[in-house]
């Protein structure tokens, strides 16, 4: 067969999904026959689209987990750097309010 060969040859195919069969003439094949080769291509077909998606999904959701992570980082460090210019604002007054009651 023409295709039993690529698909065996297919890095991702676990065992071969068409058999392998004795060279002949490829008008001879019947019905029958043709109609069986194209359900296992589909399938093949279907099972690689399958795989495909999964990859797909699995990378999309590793983004997003990588993207919300750096969101939360940066809102992290933005409510810090708040609370510190608010404590050093605080201390300022603080300071000015001593030293006139002081003076």
């Amino acid at each position: 067969d023409i295709f039993a060969h690529a698909i065996r040859a297919h890095p991702f195919a676990a065992a071969p999904i068409l058999r392998a069969r004795a060279p002949r003439d490829l008008g001879t094949m019947d019905s029958k026959e043709a109609q069986g080769q194209i359900a296992q291509m589909i399938s093949f077909i279907a099972a690689e689209a399958a795989d495909r998606a999964t990859e797909i999904q699995k990378k999309g959701e590793e983004e997003f987990s990588i993207e919300v992570h750096r969101l939360i980082t940066e809102q992290k460090e933005k409510v810090r750097q708040g609370y510190e210019k608010k404590a050093k604002q605080i201390e300022t007054k603080y300071a000015i309010a001593k030293s006139m009651a002081i003076n």
